[in-house]
């Protein structure tokens, strides 16, 4: 049995909350009360939160400082063409420990991955 980091153990707590919310406001008994918000920008906000945090818990095994080789193995390609692709300067940031230990954060490989999507609500 593996124990998760109480960050993992918080955002699946968090994804279990919303998921509970957002059954509660989708509830036809719910759409009918009236509040400071319109049930559906409520839901929505909900929704966007279940997202995110659904998100990070899917990322949550990642290091915080990624190698070249984790990045590539992330997104699906050779650690040659990410090295090709950083050449060209297209490859998230990258944190110089020292000449020779190059790394890159998480959340900007995520973001830059992110970054890369195409016909996305266009």
């Amino acid at each position: 049995m593996t124990t998760e980091s109480p960050d993992i153990e918080e955002l699946r707590a968090e994804v279990i909350r919303l998921e509970r919310r957002v059954e509660t406001l989708e509830h036809p008994a719910f759409k009918h009360r009236q509040g400071l918000k319109p049930a559906d920008t409520v839901l929505q906000d909900m929704w966007e939160r279940l997202l995110a945090a659904e998100e990070k818990l899917a990322h949550a095994d990642l290091p915080k400082f990624m190698t070249a080789k984790q990045v590539a193995d992330l997104v699906g390609i050779a650690e040659g063409v990410f090295y090709e692709w950083k050449r060209l300067g297209d490859s998230p940031p990258a944190v110089h420990f020292t000449q020779r230990t190059v790394r890159y954060e998480r959340d900007a490989v995520l973001k830059w991955a992110k970054d890369k999507e195409v016909g996305a609500g266009v």
